[in-house]
């Protein structure tokens, strides 16, 4: 939302339960419950840890807490080290991908090298003293997005392959809605349509505005605690030009879409874990990361969970990280632009909110709520576990 901080054309329709982190494709060797989570865990770490626990330390600096300069010292330390260890994980990880997948040698080198190029310039960049906000920062975060995609791939979880076990408390959204089964990977470059496409892409935007509403009315509540920002966003995170907006952008939809909800949530859904956890670490997460805000950091919870079940329910992630960027660079720097342009940015938010809720009429519902769950509710009892009628249907 506010800003802060894969490829397989061939398409696996299977009629699972809509909605259900079940839907997630796998090689033909199940991945063990431990490893996703674990590697859930050390992407986590890797890629919000230092910007978390900076929101927490903001946050208590904001309610009168004294943070000692060793903390700061701390965190910069753990982020130069997280940087040299995504470097190696990232490059050993396409190593032994490419070795797995049998590429070319050309392949393999090219792939390997590209991997290196990124991590060390990132890291140099990070070494030298780079602001999350410049270049470096948002290289950091490319890196992360592609070391998701190789963790994700190494845990089992790749098109053209049967679904995952289902996973306890996420309930199918109607009998009439069967999208095909995606994971992380899948939901960057399937095309499921222009329509259900663009339906996405609107909600992703009414979460964002249903958020910055929320935001508003909070912060209004307790601007007299004095737990809120006395500055703009911009200003706070010290962003003054178009090109550190953009580069922010870059950097917040590489972290906050593809690594934490794209990935995170792929791999905690393999790791059987019930949906109320998932929505749970997500939103914490969220909250944390806009630390900085005060107290309104409470409302990006909402945001984190709508989104979630948007993810859940659609295996689409391109929509939401689309809509995302638009949010942002139109909330946050159409003030950059003429009268004009701001009119029609603006513009292509309303079209696309409009959108968002046409689509809800239909079989895409609205945030995967359809008109089916209440006739599911009294037809039968509402089961924790959602089993998938077919596992392996292609087009």
């Amino acid at each position: 939302m506010d800003i802060k901080a894969t490829k397989g054309p061939d398409t696996l329709s299977g009629e699972c339960a809509a909605g259900s982190p079940s839907s997630l494709p796998q090689t033909g060797r199940p991945p063990e419950q431990g490893r996703p989570l674990v590697s859930a865990a050390g992407l986590l770490l890797l890629a919000v840890g230092p910007s978390m626990a900076l929101g927490a330390m903001e946050f208590a600096g904001m309610a009168g807490a004294h943070i000692p300069p060793a903390a700061e010292r701390a965190v910069s330390i753990g982020s130069k080290t997280g940087a040299i260890l995504v470097l190696y994980w990232l490059v050993r990880a396409v190593t032994v991908r490419a070795a797995r997948d049998r590429l070319s040698r050309r392949h393999r080198a090219g792939q390997t090298a590209g991997a290196a190029a990124l991590g060390i310039t990132a890291v140099s960049a990070l070494m030298a003293g780079g602001r999350l906000y410049e270049p470096g920062g948002a290289l950091y975060e490319l890196g992360l997005a592609w070391l998701a995609w190789e963790v994700t791939r190494a845990n089992g979880l790749t098109p053209g392959a049967p679904p995952a076990p289902p996973v306890a408390g996420h309930r199918p959204s109607g009998p009439d809605r069967h999208p095909p089964a995606r994971a992380f990977l899948r939901g960057l470059c399937t095309r499921p349509g222009l329509w259900p496409f663009l339906v996405v892409t609107g909600q992703g935007v009414i979460c964002c505005l249903l958020g910055i509403l929320l935001n508003g009315l909070v912060t209004g509540a307790v601007q007299s605690t004095g737990l809120v920002m006395h500055q703009d966003q911009m200003t706070t995170l010290g962003i003054h030009t178009p090109a550190q907006l953009a580069v922010e952008v870059v950097r917040a939809v590489a972290m906050e879409d593809v690594v934490v909800l794209g990935a995170t949530v792929t791999l905690l859904a393999a790791a059987r874990r019930p949906a109320w956890q998932i929505y749970a670490v997500i939103a914490v997460i969220e909250v944390l990361l806009h630390g900085y805000a005060g107290i309104p950091a409470l409302t990006f919870a909402l945001w984190a969970v709508l989104r979630v079940r948007l993810y859940l329910s659609h295996r689409l992630l391109l929509p939401l990280m689309i809509s995302h960027a638009a949010w942002d660079l139109v909330n946050s720097g159409s003030w950059y632009l003429p009268l004009a342009g701001q009119v029609l940015a603006t513009g292509v938010l309303v079209v696309l909110c409009t959108i968002g809720v046409l689509g809800a009429r239909g079989p895409i519902g609205f945030f995967g709520w359809t008109d089916g769950d209440a006739k599911n509710a009294v037809a039968a009892p509402e089961s924790t576990d959602i089993a998938p009628e077919d596992t392996d249907v292609r087009r």
